[in-house]
């Protein structure tokens, strides 16, 4: 498959402290990446140098092969690149509404003047589920639906690549089925996804392949299965509870 997404020899210190070292990645068109890992190795701060919240200290990442690390996050939000946070991030004191239609005027270049913003704000609010809420304020809503609003923020900027980091952290099993539900028609639409995640009933149902970070080095990527299987992501990371686990489908939403 041909590659959209792409980091070289990244690396990230603060201080002392190496938060990335020399890390290369890519992704692939239309797919769902699996990025996992201890807490503490280096996935969100990748997502930030990614969306341009943050610098690398070295290497570069592209987008089509086009170099955009130079770039401020709004330039690399207008190229293309979307993201949700790992701590909701809502614009309080604003309605529903409001919040999405802040990510329809920030989005894409290529579709800013093709389509009026109400109408993606629209769009993103009824392919999430959240129509009926669009006047109300955003402070009022469960986590679970801030995480609604936040995606279809992301959504309404018409992105290429959606970075989702813990989706579906604070979200009940009901919950979390329906957000799964959410990330397959959003990469139906041809949005290629990297996502962050701890919960392996995720990982498992949506992504076909993984990368494993571990103190800011990459210790595997490949299929999902077989990394998660590979004896120094279950060392690292997993541990012996998913060893013993049976391989089965149905034991396999834990």
């Amino acid at each position: 498959m041909k590659t959209i997404l792409a980091g070289r020899n990244l690396s990230k210190t603060f201080g002392g402290a190496v938060a990335l070292a020399g890390l290369d990645f890519h992704l692939c068109q239309g797919e769902i990446l699996g990025l996992i890992g201890p807490n503490g190795a280096g996935k969100t701060t990748l997502i930030n140098i990614v969306s341009g919240h943050l610098r690398a200290s070295s290497g570069d990442v592209s987008l089509h092969g086009d170099v955009i690390s130079p770039l401020t996050a709004h330039e690399i939000a207008r190229a293309g690149i979307a993201r949700t946070f790992q701590t909701v991030r809502p614009f309080v004191g604003m309605t529903v509404e409001d919040n999405v239609l802040v990510g329809a005027f920030f989005g894409s270049a290529r579709r800013l003047h093709e389509r009026h913003p109400r109408r993606r704000v629209d769009e993103a609010l009824a392919f999430v589920g959240l129509i009926s809420h669009r006047h109300d304020p955003v402070e009022g809503l469960t986590i679970g639906d801030r995480k609604r609003v936040e995606l279809a923020r992301a959504l309404a900027m018409e992105p290429r690549v959606l970075l989702l980091d813990e989706l579906m952290a604070g979200l009940n099993p009901g919950e979390m089925d329906e957000a799964m539900a959410l990330v397959r028609q959003i990469n139906a639409l041809g949005v290629s996804l990297i996502i962050v995640e701890h919960v392996m009933q995720a990982v498992i149902g949506l992504c076909e392949r993984v990368m494993v970070l571990h103190h800011g080095e990459k210790i595997a990527d490949g299929p999902t299965r077989a990394v998660l299987d590979d004896s120094r992501v279950v060392e690292a990371y997993l541990g012996s509870r998913y060893r013993d686990r049976s391989r089965t489908a149905e034991d396999s939403a834990w």
